[in-house]
C-alpha cells in the first residue's frame, strides 16, 4: 500500500468489502439486546456449581403415587417432595386389626366345627415339627397352627377333607396372630354326643321344601335357619318350632340339599 498523501482522502470500499464489518456490528448489537446489561454488584462469568447428592428413603416400601418436586427445584428442610400409594399398607392394617379382634375373641378357648381344606407340616427354629391346617366353615376360610405333641395326636383327624370339631386358641406370632389348635375330634362323634341342634345356612327359599322333609323325625334338637342376605344385609337367623333329630348322619342328608351353603352343629 502506498502512503497517503496530505490533504487526500480514503478511499470507498466497495459493498462486498464493507459487508463483514455490517455483519459483525449487527451481531454485536443483537447481543447487546438479548443481554441487558446486569443490576450493579452482579457480575458475570464462567463455571461450575457442585450439588450434594441427597438420597431419600422411607419406612416403608411402596409404589410413588404423586411426585411433587422437579428436577433442579429448591427444597426447604420438611418439604414434602412425594406422596406415595399406600393402599397396600392399609390392607396390611386392616389385616392386622382383623387379626388383633380374632385374638380378643379368642382369649379363651373356642370350639368350631369346620372342614379340612389342607394341611402341611414344616420344622422350627428348634428343630421341632409345626402343622399348619387350613380350614372351612360358613364364615370363611382361615389358618390354625397346631405343635408337635398335638400333632402326633391329631394327624389322622386332620386329613383333608375331614369334618372336625376343633378347639382354637389365640397365638401371637412375631406381628401375626394365628389360631392354635389345642384339640381335635370328630365332627360326627361330637354331634351324636352333644346332639344340641343344627343352624343351616341359605341365600334363598328355594331349598326349605327338601329341608322340610329330612326333619321329619321328631327329637331333641332344637334347628335354626340362617338367611344370608349378603355383606351389606348381613344374616337373618329363624328358630324353627318344635324339636328335631339333628344326627351326624341328617346334618349329612341336608348339606347334601342344592341351595343349602352350610349345616352347623350347635
Amino acid at each position: 500500500m502506498q502512503p497517503r498523501k496530505p490533504g487526500s482522502t480514503l478511499p470507498l470500499l466497495s459493498w462486498r468489502q464493507r459487508q463483514p464489518f455490517a455483519a459483525a456490528g449487527g451481531g454485536y448489537y443483537a447481543w447487546k439486546a438479548a443481554h441487558p446489561p446486569l443490576p450493579a454488584g452482579i457480575s458475570v462469568g464462567n463455571g461450575r456449581i457442585e450439588a450434594d447428592e441427597i438420597d431419600i428413603d422411607t419406612k416403608f416400601a411402596g409404589r410413588v403415587a404423586e411426585l411433587l418436586v422437579d428436577i433442579g427445584d429448591m427444597v426447604a428442610p420438611g418439604q414434602i417432595v412425594a406422596r406415595m400409594d399406600t393402599r397396600d399398607i392399609e390392607q396390611s392394617l386392616s389385616k392386622s386389626e382383623a387379626q388383633a379382634r380374632q385374638a380378643q375373641r379368642m382369649d379363651t378357648a373356642a370350639r368350631l366345627a369346620a372342614s379340612v381344606i389342607d394341611r402341611y407340616e414344616r420344622r422350627t427354629k428348634s428343630g421341632s415339627k409345626m402343622g399348619v391346617v387350613q380350614l372351612s366353615d360358613p364364615s370363611g376360610q382361615y389358618e390354625a397352627v397346631i405343635f408337635q405333641e398335638g400333632l402326633n395326636q391329631y394327624r389322622d383327624l386332620l386329613e383333608k377333607g375331614s369334618d372336625v370339631l376343633v378347639t382354637l386358641q389365640g397365638a401371637v406370632e412375631g406381628e401375626d396372630v394365628r389360631a392354635r389348635i389345642a384339640s381335635v375330634e370328630p365332627l360326627a362323634e361330637a354331634a351324636a354326643r352333644h346332639q344340641k341342634g343344627l343352624r343351616i345356612f341359605l341365600r334363598d327359599e328355594a331349598p326349605l321344601t327338601s329341608i322340610a322333609e329330612r326333619l321329619r323325625a321328631k327329637g331333641e334338637g332344637e334347628v335354626s335357619l340362617v338367611v344370608m342376605l349378603g355383606k351389606a344385609e348381613g344374616e337373618i337367623e329363624i328358630k324353627l318350632p318344635g324339636r328335631f333329630a339333628v344326627s351326624a348322619a341328617i346334618a349329612g342328608s341336608l348339606k347334601s340339599i342344592e341351595g343349602v351353603v352350610a349345616v352347623e352343629h350347635l
